[in-house]
């Protein structure tokens, strides 16, 4: 996916906003307010916004709704933005951060927003 101003993406596994792109590097906002100027490899896509904070994370769905999600998923690998919208209802901003946050978990779910992911 193409990342551009105000797409949100995660830095260092947190989330942040591209607020300027120069050339190969992306100028951030991490959730702490610092700014950086980063290289792409530097960077994951998550969500094409238009972000202009970091978003708040809903509530993460309960463990029995989350087995159940996964029971449905089988061993399919599922593309990031239909896992999210699968838990979540829609696929947001912060249902993406929050759907990371379930990956790294590593409960019931694993995977990337670029890779995909598995139950």
């Amino acid at each position: 996916m193409l990342i551009k101003v105000n797409s949100l993406v995660l830095y260092k596994s947190k989330g942040a906003i591209v607020s300027e792109i120069s050339g190969e590097k992306y100028s951030i906002r991490t959730s702490s307010g610092e700014k950086k100027s980063v290289r792409s490899k530097d960077i994951e896509f998550v969500h094409p916004g238009p972000c202009t904070a970091i978003p708040q994370l809903p509530e993460i769905p309960s463990i029995e709704l989350q087995l159940e999600n996964a029971e449905l998923m089988g061993s399919d690998t599922m593309e990031f933005a239909d896992f999210t919208e699968l838990l979540f209802g829609s696929f947001t901003p912060a249902n993406a951060l929050a759907a990371v946050e379930l990956m790294n978990q590593n409960y019931c779910f694993r995977g990337t927003p670029a890779a995909g992911v598995t139950a």
